[in-house]
């Protein structure tokens, strides 16, 4: 009987170890991906100010692009890159507590 108890706590601390290490593996893809569009729209960004004022500007909107002034433009890019980056702190903030109880598992 004790056996039989024992052996199910061994099953359900595996699963719960294959659960975080998937979650892991996840966040840490997350994190790559909000890295890169962080790093999309800091280049993004660059490149637009390096435009003069009279540039005409196009933004993908879903199928189609709108025309858009390179003050709005340089605004949402800022707004974008400041949510990537808060973004990729709470994912690493996942990741550490996710990892931290993955080890009190084993």
């Amino acid at each position: 009987m004790a056996e039989n108890t024992l052996q199910q706590q061994i099953l359900d601390t595996q699963r719960e170890l294959q659960n975080a290490a998937g979650q892991l593996r996840m966040l840490e893809s997350a994190a790559i991906y909000l890295a890169q569009t962080q790093r999309k729209h800091e280049l993004t960004s660059q490149e637009v100010q390096g435009l003069d004022g009279e540039a005409r500007l196009f933004k993908p909107v879903g199928r189609m692009f709108m025309l858009t002034k390179k003050d709005s433009m340089l605004e949402e890019l800022t707004e974008y890159k400041e949510r990537a980056v808060k973004e990729a702190a709470d994912t690493e903030a996942q990741k550490k507590a996710l990892s931290s109880k993955a080890l009190e598992l084993e």
